[in-house]
């Protein structure tokens, strides 16, 4: 009996413990210096990537993992990060939030002594995500993942709307949002409504002379708070931000 009262002491501890460090990484993004370089968004984006970058380093002791190797060791590993068709079961698309390492070889040279790492980039500079920042658990032969988006604080999505997934993470600016409270199912059935139509119209209207190509541009009613469905849903944003990136952090 003493010996469960002492065990839950310490989880008590190490609890608080985290929740201290993810409070500090959180401050720490909220006095990122608004960046402006006029029309060259691309600077601006980068100079944010590198800070948040920094940030995450600093706050979960990760090791740059190239973005080759960690497809390499979920290849072998029998998933998918990106395939030509996009699959409702990749990586990118589905946004596992732990996958099972039976063949941990690659990771074991790669990280060494290291638990945490992080992906640049991971398919492509041009596609979602950002980064992923992800936990080897040798244990247990599993792997903790995180998806992280970088945005300005007024974000532009173009085709790629945020994801309703407890494991997506944006950082807008100096905001930080789970990907959980950005979308609903509603809007989420909208878009897909939406998309349909517009290749339907474009088949409609495509023949030897002409090729109409449904580019979707969807974009967010958002102000420096967020979008309309986050504001009744924001206290819940930090306890879903902390079980997320919790899991990243091994006191």
């Amino acid at each position: 009996m003493k010996m469960n009262k002492l065990n839950d002491l310490y989880k008590n501890i190490r609890n608080i413990k985290k929740i201290h460090k993810l409070n500090n990484f959180y401050k720490n993004i909220r006095t990122i210096e608004k960046i402006k370089n006029g029309s060259n968004t691309q600077i601006t984006s980068n100079i944010h990537e590198t800070s948040i970058s920094k940030l995450i380093n600093k706050t979960f002791d990760t090791i740059d993992l190239n973005p080759l190797i960690f497809k390499k060791v979920m290849s072998e590993n029998g998933i998918k990060i990106k395939s030509r068709t996009k699959h409702c079961d990749d990586l990118i698309i589905k946004c596992n939030g732990m996958v099972n390492v039976t063949k941990p070889n690659l990771f074991k040279s790669e990280l060494k002594e290291k638990q945490n790492f992080l992906v640049h980039q991971p398919s492509g500079s041009q596609d979602y995500p950002d980064f992923i920042l992800g936990s080897y658990i040798k244990n247990d032969k599993v792997c903790y993942l995180t998806y992280i988006e970088c945005k300005q604080l007024i974000p532009s999505f173009n085709n790629n709307p945020p994801k309703r997934n407890k494991y997506c993470i944006y950082i807008c600016g100096n905001h930080i949002y789970n990907g959980y409270l950005l979308s609903t199912i509603p809007m989420e059935e909208k878009i897909n409504k939406y998309k349909m139509e517009l290749k339907s119209l474009c088949d409609k209207y495509t023949d030897d002379e002409l090729k109409f190509v449904p580019y979707k541009k969807i974009e967010y009613n958002w102000d420096g708070n967020g979008p309309i469905c986050f504001e009744s849903n924001k206290i819940n944003n930090i306890p879903l931000l902390n079980n997320c990136l919790s899991r990243h952090l091994h006191l």
